[in-house]
């Protein structure tokens, strides 16, 4: 089923970051009050140019010019990254398992957050909402995701956006 998942494409004539039908992203990571929309995006440079810019917002006040904020996390974000559908909210409580033995995935749910994203983001994403060295991250995640390279760059991200 996650082999399914991840091999979806967009259409090649029409690729972008963003929420399945073309509105923005609603990973938790972005939707509050005081954060504005995100995306969609034309290009996964211009959606890292958005997280960076995303943790200079509203420092005005101390910094005369938000854009000259040192980001020492951006380069480590891959711009080449393939745009890969992603659920964004895959852990233990959104995959049902059949309760006869051999155990198989019969379906995942909670969809909100699922769109285009980088590739590396579902690893990301699932690690970080993970019980740090838990069994879902040790066993599990390395069964169906590739290691992000990028996994600790991308979580300085979320923590400064205070999730």
């Amino acid at each position: 089923m996650f082999v399914a998942l991840r091999n979806l494409k967009q259409d090649p004539k029409d690729r972008f970051i963003g929420h399945i039908n073309r509105q923005p992203l609603l990973d938790i990571v972005f939707t509050g009050d005081t954060k504005p929309s995100t995306g969609p995006f034309a290009s996964v440079k211009e959606f890292h140019d958005w997280l960076s810019y995303l943790i200079k917002r509203g420092k005005e006040i101390h910094w005369p010019d938000p854009s000259q904020i040192p980001d020492p996390y951006r380069n480590l974000l891959p711009d080449n990254s393939p745009i890969t559908f992603t659920h964004a909210d895959l852990h233990p409580s959104n995959i049902i398992v059949s309760i006869d033995k051999p155990c198989v995935i019969v379906a995942i749910i909670d969809w909100h957050q699922s769109g285009w994203y980088p590739d590396y983001w579902e690893y990301c994403k699932a690690v970080f909402t993970a019980i740090p060295n838990g069994e879902w991250e040790r066993e599990y995640i390395p069964r169906f995701l590739e290691v992000a390279d990028c996994h600790d760059a991308w979580g300085f991200y979320p923590r400064t956006l205070g999730y």
